[in-house]
């Protein structure tokens, strides 16, 4: 089944019409023609319409309807109908305000932990996992799939949201969302990564944290940075800034312990590994769901060929058809 993951950015072909009313409406009667053929330039000045001099214009209009269709996301959808194995089923929850730029990991926060979250995922069989970002807001990434590849190709590209604020409660209440529909008594669990404070958005991370356990969600929380150090280096607009950011281990415990779940610090890579693979042990439960979905995206294609249009838009106006003004 043909779907697209982003069907709003069809909203986009409304300026095409536009495009097309502004482009008749100054469109000047310049001529084209055959290079290096000039001797024929009399017979095209004989008429008023000139097909070839709307080549451009028509070649950049179809390379932006291809890249509309790039933004939406065109995948193919495999439903995957009575999957049964052990498992569960996971949200992923990463931090991407510019505080994960420390670089009291390696290479930074934020790079440190999608390697480690990368190798979780690969590390997968019969789990079925969503992925969600936030920073002021919340993205759901990756909606739940048993597709790994693709996971982890969009967690390796993820990067971090240059507003400054940090939105816990938010990225929690996206992450219920993406779990709440599951089988009852399935195993659901969130695992949250973050290396700060809540000091934005609108719910309440508590409150999110007490929905959470209202659909039988476990929040494991994890916390990066030390906890007694809160001076960090982060590279910013090419210069390296000794910034403060404080990790609130008070509220993380208090999120895990309403979800019957655990906190976890992680003060460098080697921990942060290490607690990926405590929660990979995990008691796993024998799912059985016909709702869930594995897909593989085909945007590449649609953009491949709006480049293309745009290369041989670019190769005949300046070789083949010559515009004279």
């Amino acid at each position: 089944m043909i779907s697209f993951l982003s069907p709003q950015a069809f909203l986009f072909f409304i300026s095409i019409p536009i495009l097309i009313y502004f482009y008749i409406k100054t469109r000047k009667n310049n001529v084209s023609l055959y290079y290096p053929t000039t001797h024929n330039i009399k017979l095209y000045f004989k008429s008023s319409i000139f097909v070839a001099k709307d080549l451009h214009f028509i070649l950049k209009t179809f390379a932006l309807i291809f890249f509309i269709i790039t933004l939406a996301r065109p995948v193919i959808i495999d439903t995957k109908s009575n999957d049964i194995g052990k498992g569960y089923y996971i949200s992923l929850v990463l931090d991407v305000s510019p505080s994960m730029l420390g670089e009291d990991l390696r290479p930074t926060r934020l790079e440190a932990a999608k390697k480690t979250i990368v190798e979780f995922v690969n590390n997968r069989q019969m789990d079925k996992i969503s992925f969600v970002t936030f920073a002021t807001k919340a993205n759901v990434k990756c909606p739940t799939t048993l597709d790994y590849k693709n996971l982890s190709r969009i967690i390796s590209e993820t990067t971090y949201d240059e507003d400054g604020a940090t939105a816990i409660g938010i990225g929690i209440a996206t992450a219920v969302d993406t779990l709440r529909t599951m089988p009852e008594g399935s195993t659901k669990i969130i695992i949250l990564l973050t290396d700060g404070d809540s000091n934005s958005g609108e719910i309440d991370p508590s409150i999110a944290a007490l929905i959470a356990a209202s659909f039988g969600i476990k929040i494991y929380t994890i916390g990066i940075g030390d906890p007694k150090n809160d001076d960090v280096w982060v590279t910013w607009d090419g210069h390296r800034h000794l910034m403060n950011y404080t990790l609130n281990e008070d509220l993380l415990i208090d999120i895990a312990g309403t979800t019957s779940a655990r906190y976890f610090n992680a003060k460098n890579t080697r921990m942060l590994k290490d607690i990926y693979e405590t929660i990979d042990n995990l008691e796993k439960n024998e799912i059985k769901d016909d709702r869930l979905f594995e897909y593989k995206e085909y945007y590449y294609i649609f953009l491949f060929i709006g480049l293309f249009l745009l290369l041989l838009m670019f190769i005949l106006t300046n070789t083949r058809y010559i515009t004279i003004p």
